[in-house]
């Protein structure tokens, strides 16, 4: 059940979409102990994802280990929204707070994020130049499951760039369970080429 019962513009099931070039890369684990190195070694792998695609993150299940594993504890998520809007809130979801999970596990959960909307073809291609909003997630991380920003009426966009800061002290990777967009309809005029 959708607890906000609001709109979201960045489902992917409603028509949004990631852009890779514009997000972080995902972090990929390598081959731990003798066996596995070998076996990597005669494949040829160099190292495998842990978790799954950034798709995961405009998607609804926030079950733990559903998430997307950003590399690092800062980067970047792009989404090119299902629609033009003039964004009014943005949600930021950590796993289900149903699931009881050992508090090592939200040490990866996002402390710090700062959001742009992106309004034109400039602004994409001239990061430094996006409207910005700041927001902090939580004052501690044993309380992080939901936490939402209100924004200032903006200008009508299209995409939404979620930059990570910090997290609670993993240093290998970011889980972003689920990132949202709400805000009102609008007619955009100037379409964004993302090539």
């Amino acid at each position: 059940m959708d607890i906000l019962s609001k709109p979201d513009y960045a489902l992917e099931s409603s028509g949004a979409q990631i852009l890779p070039l514009f997000t972080s890369e995902s972090y990929h684990r390598y081959p731990e102990g003798t066996i596995a190195k070998a076996w990597a070694n005669l494949f040829g792998v160099s190292g495998f994802l842990l978790g799954k695609s950034p798709i995961v993150a405009i998607q609804p299940d926030t079950h733990a280990g559903n998430c997307w594993a950003m590399d690092g504890n800062h980067g970047y998520l792009t989404v090119q929204l299902s629609m033009p809007i003039v964004p009014t809130h943005i949600t930021i979801e950590h796993m289900s707070q149903e699931e009881s999970v050992p508090d090592s596990l939200l040490n990866s959960a996002p402390k710090e994020i700062e959001v742009y909307g992106i309004t034109d073809q400039n602004a994409l291609e001239k990061m430094s130049s996006y409207h910005r909003q700041s927001l902090s997630l939580s004052s501690s991380p044993y309380s992080i499951h939901l936490a939402s920003i209100l924004f200032d009426p903006l200008t009508s966009i299209k995409v939404v760039q979620f930059q990570i800061l910090s997290n609670w002290g993993e240093s290998k990777y970011t889980c972003i369970y689920r990132v949202r967009v709400h805000g009102r309809e609008s007619i955009y005029s100037k379409p964004i080429k993302y090539n």
